[in-house]
């Protein structure tokens, strides 16, 4: 009988997707939501590739982002004004586990602790952008800290909402003209997706890109 194709997560890939949009690796999010080691290391990082994955990883990373934004406007400086408090209604808590809430909780402690330090969306992106320029220079390119940092930058910029698939080489293994060329490349198929100040940062690095 031929397999029939799963149309939905069930709880252990949703856990997945909790956990690896909490900023886990691929192979920690599946050892938590229980998946065997070998299952981990062979299949979990094809998981974030296949649409199911992708769509509920995006649709949780924005509950974050949007929390975040939230949480960190409230914490920035307001005229001080006479207001008066409500009371905030009794919490219930829910009869089975609300995978929503979760994230949203997880993001309101990473806003409130951003707000303590001053730490905004905009720091993070260039802290972003400088962690990659770091990555591609020198005589040994990082292709896994440059990917990631670009994966992250492309997530918080929105870039991957269509699903678009965009294959970076390992440049750990070419040289630095090669590792040059190819970053080259990969700006190039991003476009006009890219804002021009960050494209322009990291052209800068890489050379004009036509």
């Amino acid at each position: 009988m031929p397999r029939v194709a799963r149309t939905e997560l069930d709880d252990k890939g949703r856990r997945f997707c909790v956990e690896y949009a909490k900023g886990k690796t691929t192979f920690e999010a599946a050892i938590i939501a229980g998946f065997a080691e070998a299952t981990a290391k062979i299949k979990a990082p094809q998981w974030i590739k296949h649409p199911m994955y992708v769509e509920e990883i995006n649709r949780l990373r924005s509950i974050v982002g949007a929390v975040i934004d939230t949480k960190l406007k409230a914490a920035a400086p307001k005229p001080k004004q006479k207001t008066q408090k409500k009371e905030l209604p009794p919490y219930v808590a829910p009869e089975t586990p609300d995978i929503d809430a979760e994230m949203r909780a997880h993001a309101e402690r990473i806003a409130e602790a951003a707000a303590a330090v001053n730490i905004s969306k905009e720091w993070v992106l260039k802290e972003l952008v400088a962690t990659y320029l770091r990555a591609t220079q020198g005589s040994k390119p990082n292709g896994a800290v440059a990917n990631q940092s670009l994966n992250l930058i492309g997530t918080e910029l929105g870039m991957f909402v269509r699903r678009q698939q965009i294959e970076y080489k390992d440049i750990s293994t070419m040289t630095p003209q090669e590792a040059q060329a190819e970053t080259a490349k990969a700006l190039a198929e991003l476009g006009d997706q890219v804002p021009a100040a960050l494209l322009a940062l990291l052209q800068e690095h890489v050379g004009t890109v036509q």
